[in-house]
């Protein structure tokens, strides 16, 4: 097991949505497969460490797992479906990002790829800039690093 799912294993204690001690920050913990149900997403960045996702949106189907990383460029609902194996929850961070640092991650991630970078989507793929999300690929190293901090925040005495 690497360290990133490691570390929100230990840090999601519950099912469902774990607050962490970093404003902004939390773990989502879910041990089951669940089906395509409704549900509102906030702007930000969502990294899953295992297991996958799916998002519909206007007709479209776009997965996330941890090949692929979720950006938000505004609230939006949207159905999704989770896929988990036995004994394997999924495991995903959420980073809450401010709309002024959303816009710059985006127009930088566009820049750099230059659409080269976006993940899988089951059916038509997007154009320009008119898609809310962006999928692309993490840097396992920077998201096992924030979450090392994160348990380092927590289990430093105080």
């Amino acid at each position: 097991m690497n360290s990133l799912i490691e570390n929100l294993s230990e840090l999601a204690q519950r099912e469902g949505y774990n607050r962490t001690a970093l404003d902004g920050v939390g773990i989502f913990k879910a041990s089951e497969t669940s089906s395509r149900i409704p549900m509102c997403y906030s702007q930000g960045i969502i990294i899953v460490a295992q297991g996958s996702k799916r998002v519909y949106l206007d007709q479209k189907a776009y997965d996330y797992n941890p090949d692929n990383y979720l950006v938000l460029a505004l609230p939006l609902p949207a159905e999704c479906e989770t896929v988990v194996e036995p004994g394997k929850p999924l495991l995903s961070l959420m980073i809450d990002i401010e709309m002024n640092q959303l816009n710059e991650l985006v127009r930088l991630f566009d820049e750099h790829c230059q659409g080269s970078c976006r993940g899988k989507q089951t059916e038509s793929k997007p154009t320009g800039t008119s898609c809310p999300l962006g999928i692309g690929v993490p840097s396992i190293r920077g998201n096992t690093y924030m979450s090392d901090k994160i348990k380092q925040f927590i289990d430093y005495p105080v």
